[in-house]
């Protein structure tokens, strides 16, 4: 048998709110020293940079228009296997403890163990950003279990029981913050930090709002991390961390007022780099690896880890010779907004695709008209667009169009790449229970 894996998977935390990565304002200790043992990731992107795309891609190794999750709260495609199906039938305890958020509707629903995609131990919500006072559904019981506190500390005795069994497992940590709403916090983790001495990013405006919103987001990284602390420490403290991969990481970031924008969904840093940390004493040396890393090649370079069998037919690369110094790294990474919905949609994000490599982030919409380009090593905060410099957008289109043909994806209107996958009943039923009267519908061809 391989090694155990403990994932763990923050929901909206971005990559540049680490202290190892060099932002010395926000408090990640559990994390800096994981780091200064592991290996570091700084380039690691979400493909896909909004919730259940996101996440359906971390755990299939395919991309949205492959497992059909284009949207959140459209349920992933059936009999696509997960790296959690690769792991139990290799004799790992899988277990699934958290946020899901790809069943479907209605957000709050109990998952049954037939769509639980490989996991085994389960005590999860499908979706729910209920930080206080919440419940969860465990087990084959549908009924919820409520309960009283911080939603990270009660995950976190769920997954303490589940380490206390044998081994080996793999084990997803699915933690809800720093994702909003932000003031839902526990007061002793905000009163480790003064708004007032709290610096927005340079493309963010700097005011009373935006610095305690950074100090309301700040304060939920450091309640992950703080959770991080207590995880590492038990597998310490049984002896068992040396031959443990343990993974942090979330599945996108958060504008947070960067360029004037919110949430996700868009290609800026903000929203598209994540954190990405993987640990190993036994098998790993720490380094600082070069090159790119998407959430979509996790699942497989997981697998190449411990040396078990690969994911038939994944887009996600195995990257785990490169994590050892034995190989390279990506030279970019593939980007996108399959549909544009919710939040996005409500600020005018269209479909787009794009890509990040070394020294370029080029978006361009469904359509085919380019939409933004930045040089990201002399415009590291992406403040001076040059999607007008007619050559350099004509190089980025030549690199995306192979990087899509590749990925066999091809970029189109909602309606018909919602056609395509067979999703408009499934589109339809999210947006009339999410929007009533607002629902952006769409009529079935034929």
């Amino acid at each position: 048998m391989g090694p155990n894996v403990l994932l763990v998977l923050a929901d909206q935390w971005r990559g540049c709110d680490q202290g190892w990565f060099g932002n010395p304002e926000v408090r990640t200790p559990h994390l800096d020293a994981l780091a200064a043992g592991g290996v570091r990731v700084r380039d690691a992107y979400a493909n896909s940079p909004v919730c259940g795309p996101s996440r359906a891609s971390l755990l299939t190794g395919l991309l949205p228009h492959e497992h059909h999750v284009v949207a959140n709260d459209l349920p992933l495609r059936p009999g696509l296997p997960t790296v959690a199906d690769v792991l139990a039938g290799a004799g790992y305890r899988t277990g699934w403890i958290g946020k899901w958020h790809l069943d479907g509707l209605p957000r709050d629903k109990w998952v049954s163990p037939d769509r639980r995609r490989g996991f085994g131990f389960w005590a999860a919500v499908n979706c729910s950003h209920r930080y206080l006072d919440a419940h969860y559904y465990r087990g084959d019981d549908p009924e919820p279990v409520p309960f009283t506190g911080y939603e990270p500390d009660v995950q976190t005795e769920l997954a303490l029981e589940f380490l206390a069994e044998g081994e080996p497992f793999f084990l997803t940590v699915s933690y809800g913050p720093p994702h909003d709403p932000y003031p839902d916090v526990p007061r002793h983790y905000l009163d480790r930090y003064d708004p007032d001495r709290l610096t927005p990013r340079p493309n963010c405006a700097d005011g009373p709002a935006e610095r305690e919103r950074l100090h309301q987001y700040y304060a939920g990284i450091s309640a992950v991390d703080d959770q991080l602390g207590r995880l590492v420490a038990t597998l310490r403290d049984s002896g068992r961390l040396d031959d443990t991969v343990v993974v942090v990481t979330s599945d996108h970031g958060d504008m947070l007022g960067s360029h004037g924008r919110r949430a996700k969904q868009v290609p800026f840093e903000e929203a598209v780099r994540v954190p990405m940390v993987v640990h190993w004493p036994a098998g790993l040396a720490p380094r600082d690896v070069d090159g790119l890393m998407g959430l979509v090649d996790l699942p497989t370079t997981l697998l190449g880890l411990v040396g078990a069998p690969p994911l038939p037919g994944a887009y996600g690369r195995d990257l785990s010779a490169a994590l050892a110094g034995r190989g390279g790294m990506r030279e970019e990474v593939l980007l996108g907004n399959t549909v544009s919905f919710d939040e996005g949609h409500r600020q005018g994000v269209p479909e787009w695709r794009g890509f990040r490599d070394r020294s370029r982030t080029y978006a361009r919409r469904a359509d085919g008209s380019p939409w933004l380009l930045f040089d990201d090593l002399a415009d590291p905060f992406q403040r001076h667009d040059l999607v007008d410099d007619e050559a350099a957008v004509r190089a980025a289109d030549a690199r995306l169009d192979a990087l899509l043909s590749e990925a066999g994806d091809e970029p189109a209107p909602p309606a018909v790449t919602l056609e395509r996958l067979g999703l408009v009943a499934a589109w339809n039923a999210r947006e009339v229970e999410l929007h009533g009267d607002a629902a952006r519908t769409l009529q079935p061809a034929g």
